[in-house]
């Protein structure tokens, strides 16, 4: 009698802890890709409270830029950069902001992320300063 009793409690509080797991999809360690861009990549770590998301992405992306006729690259490498969101359980859906300052560009740089997760998957669209900057996609580490 006392094991199946030590059983049930067991099971019982399995099913309780994956179930905590259930309302933090969002929380964990991520690998984000910009499928427009060539090579530019953002891991991020995140932790979720009930709609709120925060944490920490590290950032690396080569931009390539045309001046006079020649073309240059620029690495664009930032570690550390503080992440805020929000997650609509209903649909699913999130929006991620990222802000940094770039010294060689001498500005800020906000990067937001909307879109839809799917278990172990992200997707959706980046905009950067304001403007659509194409289609990311990324998945749980």
């Amino acid at each position: 009698m006392t094991r199946n009793l030590t059983l049930a409690t067991l099971t019982l509080a399995a099913s309780l802890f994956s179930g905590c797991a259930v309302l933090t999809p969002m929380q964990g360690d991520w690998e984000v890709e910009l499928t427009d861009a060539d090579d530019c990549t953002v891991a991020l770590e995140l932790e979720q409270t009930g709609d709120e998301v925060e944490g920490e992405a590290d950032l690396t992306c080569r931009i390539y830029i045309t001046s006079g006729g020649e073309t240059y690259t620029y690495d664009m490498e930032e570690d550390g950069i503080e992440v805020v969101g929000e997650f609509d359980r209903d649909g699913n859906e999130f929006t991620l902001e990222l802000e940094f300052y770039d010294s060689f560009f001498e500005a800020d740089i906000e990067i937001v992320l909307e879109g839809e997760l799917d278990e172990d998957e992200l997707e959706g669209d980046a905009e950067i300063n304001g403007e659509d900057w194409g289609e990311f996609e990324g998945e749980l580490d």
